[in-house]
């Protein structure tokens, strides 16, 4: 096991990409790599920061992704605080999965969905799109939601 590790890179549309667990323990060709203590960090080409935090993560070397589960937030640079069971990030592009309820608020209100995406606008480049998906409720709240 380790302590303390940290990862840093650049994913392929440019974002930089930094993770820290208070512990990792090493897996193997039939056992997944696994952490405790996760705060990742992807920084987007547009200059927006995206910031997740769980209580565990399970790392797919082969599918370079990890699954953040245990109680996760998400939260954006742009006003969004999300909380959901888990979140799939990928290691290799900017993406962010979340395929479960997520309950968020922001600037228009309160937003409770059946899943959320945050990936690339491929119609306009250098720009990102956050998605909520699968029977969205937004209770608008006017003139935003509280500090």
């Amino acid at each position: 096991r380790m302590t303390t590790p940290s990862y840093a890179g650049t994913t392929s549309d440019g974002a930089a990409l930094s993770l820290t667990a208070g512990e990792v323990r090493p897996g193997s060709d039939t056992v997944a790599t696994t952490a405790q203590s996760l705060r990742l960090e992807l920084a987007t080409p547009d200059g927006s920061v995206t910031d997740l935090v769980a209580a565990e993560g399970r790392l797919d070397q082969q599918g370079k992704q990890i699954l953040l589960s245990g109680d996760v937030i998400v939260t954006t640079e742009t006003g969004y605080r999300l909380e959901t069971a888990e979140v799939t990030a990928r290691l290799d592009r900017s993406g962010l999965e979340a395929p479960g309820e997520v309950r968020a608020t922001g600037p228009a209100g309160e937003i409770t969905a059946g899943g959320m995406t945050l990936s690339q606008d491929l119609r306009t480049p250098g720009a990102y799109l956050l998605v909520f998906n699968k029977g969205v409720r937004l209770v608008y709240l006017p003139g935003g939601v509280g500090p």
